[in-house]
C-alpha cells in the first residue's frame, strides 16, 4: 500500500528530475472500506526503513453483520431494525504492517503495485440493541415502550414499531478481546507526488476470546472472515 511513498527512492517518475522527493519516506493514510460482512475506515502512519519496504501502524474500525440478518423498515417515525439481533458489533483492531513493492512506477501512467500484511489486537465491542415496542397492539390504547432486546421471548416481531438511535445504550457497551490477522494487493496511481490513490484488495480474520451474542435464536461464532475493497488516501513526505 501506499507505493507513491517508496517510488522517490526508487527513482519516481522517469519525468522529473527533482531529488529533494528522494528524501520522502514518510506517510499517512485514510481508507474507507467495504467488507463481504461489512464496513469499516482504516487509519495508517509509519516511514520507510529501506527503498523497498516499510513498517507501519494501522487502526480499523467498523461495523460487522451476522450472515443471517435481516432488517425490517420502521413503523412510521421509527428507524429500522434487525429481528433477532441482540448486540451491534464493532470491531476495532491496533496492529502493525509490513509492505513490500512488487512492480515500480516509471512514469504518471503507470500503475504500481504491491503487498501487504498486517497483524495485532483486535476488540470486539458489543452494543445491545433497544427497539420501541407497542405493548398492547391493535387497541386503542397502545403503550409504547423502550426495551432492550434479549429474545423473543421477550419480543415479538408483531409488536416492534421501529428501532431506537443508534446512541441508545452506547453506555452499556462490552469488550470481548482478541485478535486479527490482514493481507492485501495494491494498486498505486496518479500524477502527484505528494498525493496518493491506493485501491487495496484482500483478506481479513478475526478471532476472540469467546463467542459473541449478536444474534438470538441462531449460531453465532468467535471467528469472522472477510474479504475487503478499501480506498486509501493520504499524503507522505
Amino acid at each position: 500500500m501506499l507505493f507513491l511513498l517508496l517510488q522517490g527512492s526508487l527513482g519516481g517518475y522517469a519525468q522529473t528530475s527533482d531529488q529533494s522527493k528522494i528524501n520522502n519516506t514518510h506517510f499517512f493514510s485514510f481508507a474507507p472500506g467495504l467488507r463481504t460482512n461489512g464496513f469499516g475506515i482504516n487509519l495508517k502512519w509509519g516511514s520507510a526503513t529501506n527503498p523497498s519496504r516499510f513498517y507501519y501502524y494501522t487502526i480499523d474500525f467498523g461495523k460487522i453483520k451476522h450472515k443471517k440478518e435481516f432488517r425490517y423498515l420502521g413503523n412510521g417515525r421509527y428507524n429500522g431494525f434487525v429481528f433477532g439481533r441482540k448486540n451491534v458489533f464493532m470491531p476495532l483492531h491496533f496492529g502493525i504492517g509490513d509492505y513490500r513493492i512488487l512492480g515500480v512506477r516509471n512514469s504518471k501512467n503507470d500503475v504500481g503495485v504491491a503487498c501487504t500484511y498486517q497483524a495485532g489486537v483486535s476488540m470486539a465491542l458489543l452494543k445491545p440493541v433497544y427497539l420501541y415496542v407497542d405493548e398492547k397492539p391493535g387497541t386503542l390504547n397502545s403503550s409504547e415502550v423502550l426495551v432492550k432486546y434479549n429474545g423473543e421471548r421477550n419480543v415479538d416481531l408483531s409488536n416492534i414499531l421501529g428501532g431506537a438511535p443508534f446512541f441508545t445504550g452506547i453506555n452499556q457497551i462490552t469488550m470481548v478481546p482478541g485478535a486479527f490477522g490482514k493481507a492485501s494487493l495494491l494498486f498505486s496511481w496518479g500524477k502527484y507526488y505528494r498525493d496518493y490513490h491506493v485501491l487495496e484488495l484482500g483478506f481479513l480474520a478475526e478471532a476472540y476470546t469467546r463467542t459473541l451474542p449478536l444474534m438470538a435464536n441462531t449460531s453465532n461464532n468467535f471467528i469472522y472472515p472477510s474479504f475487503f475493497i478499501n480506498f486509501n488516501m493520504g499524503k507522505f513526505w
